[in-house]
């Protein structure tokens, strides 16, 4: 089973895939959809989750801020923050968060 730091690192590297795939699609700029990874912990978690660029904006704006599948919450390092039926957003709480903010890319 992985640490708590494994997970988180994982998490992490999900995130800054996602934003690459935000930029490279310029979904942002057409409002259209896009496909990006659930940021979970699971390193062999590929399943991908549609939303639009400004939704995925909106979790972005918080560096302990994460989207992933339901069944996909790590509870021994973050809480549910917003449900909907495809993805939840979730937040890293203690050592967790503080090891989001340290790797939050620069905006």
């Amino acid at each position: 089973m992985p640490s708590r730091k494994e997970l988180v690192r994982t998490e992490i590297l999900f995130r800054e895939v996602n934003e690459h795939i935000v930029e490279l699609t310029d979904a942002g700029q057409t409002g259209e959809p896009v496909i990006l990874l659930c940021e979970c912990g699971r390193p062999d978690c590929l399943v991908q989750i549609e939303v639009t660029a400004a939704v995925y904006a909106a979790v972005r704006e918080h560096a302990t801020y994460f989207i992933v599948l339901p069944g996909h919450v790590a509870p021994e390092i973050e809480r549910v923050v917003h449900r909907e039926d495809r993805y939840l957003v979730v937040e890293k709480v203690g050592s967790a968060g503080e090891l989001a903010r340290e790797h939050e890319p620069e905006g």
